[in-house]
């Protein structure tokens, strides 16, 4: 009997252990200024593809009967693998055919605990570059 208990405090302390040195994936979150009422939308495509990446549109706050009010493009990501991977993020119309659209950029790491680094960013032109004040920044929680 003593040696059951022996080996179960023994088993209790290594399954502390190491469960304490596992932490939690975690998210990455983009917020675009956008407006759908013109057609206009942000897309995401990643190469290779090693998040799960969610949206939503959240509409800003206006006068009832306002048309043509703007919002924000929140993206959530989640890591699924390891890996270096590329997400970009453009902003376009879905049935125009252009290569002046406005892209950000972000080349992004995860490693084995499904933590994110991002590594770089960039903005690429388009005619509505000058809508786009800064790269957002992402929120790493």
């Amino acid at each position: 009997m003593k040696k059951v208990k022996s080996l179960i405090a023994i088993l209790s302390i290594f399954m502390l252990i190491t469960a304490c040195g596992k932490s939690e994936p975690q998210t990455m979150t983009l917020s675009f200024e956008s407006n759908h009422t013109t057609g206009y939308s942000w897309t995401a495509t990643q190469n290779p593809e090693l998040f799960t990446i969610t949206d939503e549109y959240i509409e800003n706050e206006h006068e009832e009967g306002m048309t043509g009010v703007g919002g924000q493009q929140v993206f959530l990501l989640l890591p699924n693998e390891q890996g270096t991977c590329e997400i970009t993020f453009t902003y376009a119309r879905s049935w125009e055919q252009t290569e002046a659209d406005t892209t950000v950029s972000y080349t992004v790491e995860i490693d084995e605990n499904k933590h994110i680094k991002v590594l770089s960013s960039k903005l690429a032109g388009g005619d509505d570059i000058n809508s786009i004040p800064q790269i957002p920044n992402p929120v790493i929680e």
